[in-house]
């Protein structure tokens, strides 16, 4: 009976034995098939692919803060255009906190423009261009169309600065970097979407989200890419070819909404495109073991506004699937640290420079460019300089894109590339305005750019309007050889007739002028900023008879010996927010024949402001103006307008001393809309700069900083109880 007993117990422990073998095998079985490209203690791979889709590809910033916080790893990333550029950051090193920081640091407004910088620019280069509503570019006879409205400059500048030390340090191999990435872009060529896992991050990046229309295409090697979203804008067959056992992809663009018919041609094309992504997009969403999807209704793709909400909402959205995101990870496979490489940022700074190549140049002479590059070789590199001497090559205006690509050398030493794209060299520019008191004016210039390949501009221009006619031509070189020497050379035929008020403020008539000028200057850029110049000025004036001013029908010869000081370093021409303009001149005025008075005229002007917040700016002005031995009365200074004699006419009051100074307050009310008031001091028509003929006013009114010119409503009153509305629309000219 034991016996048996025993057998019993036996045969029940075998059969309890053989259950648990086989649950194991079941398991293990099971644990095969989920990651049967897993060996034995290798840890799973978990890939992320982030869409594009604009600004709502801030989002995925949120998603990657989500599974910061929760300890899931991310083995794998790749994405599409705005998902590029977040991938990208984020296999550079940068965190999500990281990323935050960025963006709310970048300026959006004018990181989609192709506009080089004001603060890197020569101030000799603005003599002589006039800011058009259209300017059309040549080569020879064959018209220049852009490939798109935006260059892509300034983006390209950033994704440089924030990527290029990982890229170094990666030896430009992105599956070097913090975490293995791709970049998701379209070859123009081919019509075929490539996946990039080499060669310049930055520029990878900028390829990725090149849209069609809106950016020019990018050079990447010896292809022409655009924005990878439309072929390819939720990658994840990119991350499963990189080897991920989990596939995670977060989509910030949802299923189109079509709850109105389109109206318009705009609304038709936008429907769809929205149609056409949805499609291409659900083969790869397929492919995702968990799909992310933010709720961004109400969120537009180019609104670069509200970026914390954005960044919440993929927070929020990635917390939702994280009870689904944790049953495909094992326990043991979170909190740990990725498959990743440590970047050091720092390396790229610690390299010296062997060569410097410069490829794409044309008719553009070396040393131009060289001489914007404060980096030689031999130097140690230093990002900041070398973005700097980007910013400065490019603001030369004879380039359509500079960029920068780095080779790992040696004993990690750098080599730079600097590759450039010339511009067509000759443009024609049509511009117009409107200002009340003269209507519309109107000019056409043409500009050859770098006539003998060191940058000159030959200038003819016609100008008309009501009170100003023009038509003439200047030569200038900003930089002579290369050199800090600046010439300005021209001749033209004036036509002026200006207005004439009585002491109310009511017209009376106007003053027939007619000048033929000659002129020759030469300066010296002391720095970029402040430029030191002397010339000379010869012109016939034609004076026609005038009962007002008594003076009778003649023709002057004139000698003009001038010299001038400015300074400039104000971040914008029209919207400064900080920055100092300062000019002074001096001109000695005589016949040519020395029969009469030399009179001497001096001319300051003093513009400081002063950023209080983001969207506030205070300036304080200041113009003084005198004379020695009297002035020509075509010479007089002429005063009057919204902010400096505000309430009297446009040039109103005429002297041959003035003085006015400005306190102004400008508020950026919402994106392009501006605030502007003041209160200004004018002494004019005195006998002497210091009589004491203050008259003082204040002003108000709105300005929109159009694409095609400023715009702006002012009203002005001053203590003579002169009042009046002023209107302007149009750039300066």
């Amino acid at each position: 009976m034991l016996g048996c007993y025993i057998n019993a117990m036996e045969r029940k422990l075998l059969i309890l034995q053989l259950s648990v073998f086989l649950i194991f095998i079941f398991l293990g079985n099971m644990t095969a098939q989920s990651f049967e490209d897993n060996p034995a203690g290798e840890k799973i791979k978990i890939g992320l692919a982030l869409s594009g889709g604009g600004a709502l590809g801030i989002a995925h910033i949120g998603v990657i803060q989500a599974f910061e916080e929760e300890g899931i790893p991310i083995d794998i990333i790749a994405g599409t255009s705005m998902g590029s550029i977040v991938g990208g950051l984020y296999a550079s090193g940068y965190s999500s906190s990281e990323q935050r920081r960025i963006v709310e640091e970048i300026d959006w407004i004018n990181i989609f423009n192709g506009k080089s910088q004001n603060d890197v620019k020569m101030i000799g280069s603005r003599y002589g261009i006039l800011e058009p509503l259209l300017r059309l570019r040549f080569k020879l006879w064959e018209i220049y169309i852009p490939p798109g409205f935006n260059n892509g400059q300034s983006i390209s500048n950033e994704l440089f600065y924030y990527t290029s030390a990982a890229n170094f340090d990666g030896g430009s191999i992105f599956d070097n970097l913090s975490v293995p990435f791709r970049s998701v872009a379209v070859d123009t060529s081919t019509g075929e979407a490539v996946s990039l896992g080499q060669g310049d991050l930055a520029q990878a990046l900028r390829a990725s989200m090149a849209i069609p229309m809106i950016f020019h295409p990018t050079r990447f090697g010896d292809r022409l890419l655009i924005d990878g979203g439309v072929l390819n804008n939720l990658p994840t067959d990119v991350v499963s070819e990189m080897g991920s056992d989990i596939i995670i992809a977060c989509d910030v663009n949802g299923v189109p909404s079509f709850e109105e018919e389109p109206r318009t041609i705009a609304e038709v094309a936008q429907h769809t495109m929205d149609i056409a992504f949805y499609e291409l997009v659900q083969e790869n969403i397929k492919l995702a073991d968990i799909l992310i999807e933010p709720d961004l209704k109400g969120h537009e793709a180019y609104d670069f506004t509200d970026l914390d909400s954005l960044i919440e909402y993929g927070y929020k959205a990635a917390m939702e699937k994280m009870d689904e995101i944790k049953k495909l990870i094992p326990i043991e496979e979170r909190n740990r640290i990725s498959l990743l490489h440590k970047i050091d940022r720092k390396k790229l700074d610690l390299a010296n420079i062997e060569y410097i190549n410069i490829s794409g140049l044309i008719n553009v002479r070396r040393a131009v460019v060289v001489s914007d590059f404060s980096l030689k070789e031999g130097d140690i590199y230093n990002t900041e300089l070398a973005l700097g001497g980007i910013k400065e090559i490019y603001a030369t205006g004879l380039f359509e894109n500079v960029w920068l690509e780095l080779d790992k050398l040696e004993n990690n030493n750098v080599g730079i590339n600097i590759y450039v794209i010339e511009k067509y060299p000759r443009t024609l520019g049509f511009g117009l305005n409107y200002q009340d008191q003269e209507g519309i004016s109107g000019f056409f210039q043409i500009i050859h750019f770098n006539l003998f390949g060191w940058g000159e501009r030959f200038m003819p221009f016609v100008r008309y309007g009501d009170i100003n006619k023009k038509a003439g031509f200047e030569i200038v070189n900003d930089r002579l050889f290369s050199t800090p020497i600046t010439l300005n050379n021209g001749l033209y035929y004036e036509q002026e007739s200006p207005y004439l008020y009585d002491e109310n403020g009511l017209e009376t008539g106007r003053l027939d002028i007619n000048r033929l000028v000659g002129q020759f200057s030469i300066g010296a850029h002391v720095y970029k900023k402040l430029l030191l110049m002397a010339g000379v000025r010869g012109e016939r004036v034609w004076l026609e008879d005038n009962i007002q001013l008594s003076i009778s029908s003649e023709i002057l010869d004139n000698w003009n010996i001038f010299g001038r000081i400015l300074f400039d370093n104000t971040d914008d021409k029209y919207f400064p927010r900080k920055g100092v303009n300062f000019s002074f001149e001096t001109e000695s005025m005589g016949s040519a024949n020395f029969s009469s008075q030399v009179s001497t005229k001096l001319v300051g002007k003093l513009d400081i402001h002063f950023p209080v917040s983001r969207n506030q700016t205070i300036s304080t002005f200041i113009f003084a103006g005198t004379s020695i031995n009297g002035l020509p009365v075509y010479e007089n200074f002429k005063t009057g307008g919204p902010y400096d004699l505000p309430g009297n006419n446009r040039d109103e009051v005429w002297s041959e001393h003035v003085f006015v100074g400005k306190l102004k307050y400008r508020l950026n009310i919402f994106k392009n809309l501006y605030f502007k008031s003041g209160f200004s001091i004018a002494n004019v028509g005195g006998p002497d700069l210091f009589s004491n003929n203050l008259i003082q006013g204040v002003f108000a009114g709105v300005m929109v900083d159009f694409p095609l010119g400023p715009v702006s409503l002012f009203y002005g009153w001053n203590e003579e109880d002169r009042e009046q509305i002023y209107f302007s629309m149009g750039y300066n000219f």
